[in-house]
């Protein structure tokens, strides 16, 4: 009885991922001028993705927390990378908020 249950779970949990996929597929294939603008965004998203990863460092700031932690160079520039990332959203947040609210302050 609990097989079931549990194929039943994992039936209904395939077709919920395979919607949530394929439906925005369709309406962005339906809509291509909305499209146009999601994919700019999320080239801009993987463009800063890239930059960040680029400037982050693979240096170990800590000595020692290399044997300690177990982390390796590559996982050391992931993370920098993360954090670069954040700080650069962050400020790009920051900078689009303060714009247009001047911007409206104008109008």
């Amino acid at each position: 009885m609990v097989d079931i249950g549990l194929y039943l779970a994992y039936a209904l949990l395939i077709i919920a991922m395979l919607s949530a996929v394929l439906f925005p597929a369709v309406y962005m294939l339906r809509h291509l001028e909305e499209a146009r603008k999601v994919l700019i965004g999320i080239g801009v998203i993987i463009v800063i993705a890239v930059i960040s990863y680029f400037t982050a460092s693979g240096d170990f700031y800590f000595p020692g927390i290399e044997n300690k932690m177990n982390y390796s160079q590559q996982a050391v520039k992931l993370i920098g990378a993360g954090i670069n990332m954040t700080i650069f959203m962050g400020a790009l947040a920051i900078i689009t908020a303060v714009f247009f609210e001047v911007k409206n302050a104008f109008n």
